[in-house]
């Protein structure tokens, strides 16, 4: 796996992605790991995920699957 060093960050975000991850229960390495790749995810392949998720069901409003909890 590649490594990435990022010099010259003020303190204030430091301590800001700090308390991130304090709020998610990681490290902080854990956490700027989880920022950086949701930060490149290609938003058509998580539709994609999303939309196969639901299979061949249809909807005709919002209504159907506020009652089908979905």
């Amino acid at each position: 796996m590649a490594q990435v060093l990022i010099r010259g960050l003020d303190d204030a975000v430091v301590a800001r992605l700090k308390e991130m991850a304090t709020a998610n229960q990681r490290s902080l390495e854990a956490e700027l790991r989880a920022i950086l790749t949701e930060a490149t995810l290609d938003p058509l392949s998580e539709a994609k995920r999303i939309r196969a998720n639901f299979g061949t069901k249809k909807f005709n409003e919002g209504s159907d699957l506020f009652r089908t909890g979905l």
